[in-house]
């Protein structure tokens, strides 16, 4: 009898490498040095921010700002470090999770099919769905860039997945059940302000409150201070019309 989780078949290709790095990272703490710690966070920093939050999430995804090509393409070269997966396919997973969020068996990774289900077991296992054709309807203009084409294969940040549907508070009346979770806020660079982010998609700007730390949203005015972002989408001037209202969330 084969394996499943939730209906779907292990990828035992995704099951041995992500073990694999577990392992080889718990088997490295014996060899800690603070070098090595200070090597982490700058690598980090430059996968987790500048690659998944900036350049794959905020800018491929949403096209919450422009900036030019060799800047996009830089910045994808820093997510494929992440181990998320290459642009194209990560951008056509979270349009579609947009479209389906929160919805079982539709949205793929919804902690409504299970937490650990939404954090990592839609990871490591094989979807069913045609990866090609998939990306084509939902990333089109990604599949059309002969660079993007290149670099996608290269390579086969969870919590917003899984925490940020599950715990935290929300600000803005959405369909699904998106929260803004200010741990995955401060460990994600600002991605855990994810009910900000599912009400306003496009908005490049994530965290609105002034404790709503955002560091992807710093870099991306940083690269405007140098010219190399523009068109930065921020909240539409009616965002206040969806704010949640304790009286209203009381008689909830």
């Amino acid at each position: 009898m084969a394996l499943t989780w939730n209906g779907k078949g292990f990828d035992w290709v995704n099951v041995v490498y992500f073990s694999a790095i577990h392992v080889a990272a718990l088997a490295a703490l014996p060899a800690f040095t603070w070098g090595g710690l200070a090597a982490l966070l700058v690598l980090n920093f430059v996968a987790g921010s500048l690659g998944i939050g900036v350049t794959f999430h905020r800018l491929l995804t949403h096209r919450g700002y422009r900036v030019p090509k060799p800047i996009e393409y830089l910045g994808t070269l820093c997510g494929l470090l992440a181990s998320e997966g290459g642009a194209i396919t990560w951008v056509a997973m979270h349009r579609y999770h947009h479209l389906y969020s929160d919805r079982p068996q539709q949205d793929l990774h919804t902690p409504k099919d299970g937490f650990w289900w939404s954090h990592l077991g839609w990871i490591v296992c094989d979807l069913g769905v045609d990866r090609r054709a998939f990306e084509r309807r939902w990333a089109p203009e990604l599949v059309a860039d002969p660079v993007h084409r290149v670099l996608n294969p290269l390579h086969a940040t969870w919590f917003v997945n899984s925490a940020a549907h599950i715990w935290g508070y929300r600000t803005f009346s959405t369909p699904e059940g998106s929260t803004n979770c200010w741990w995955v806020g401060l460990i994600a660079w600002g991605e855990g302000w994810h009910n900000n982010h599912h009400a306003f998609q496009r908005s490049a700007r994530h965290g609105h409150a002034w404790w709503e730390l955002d560091v992807n949203w710093i870099v991306i005015r940083s690269l405007a201070a140098l010219g190399l972002a523009s068109d930065i989408q921020t909240l539409p001037a009616s965002a206040e019309r969806f704010r949640i209202r304790p009286e209203v969330e009381q008689a909830a």
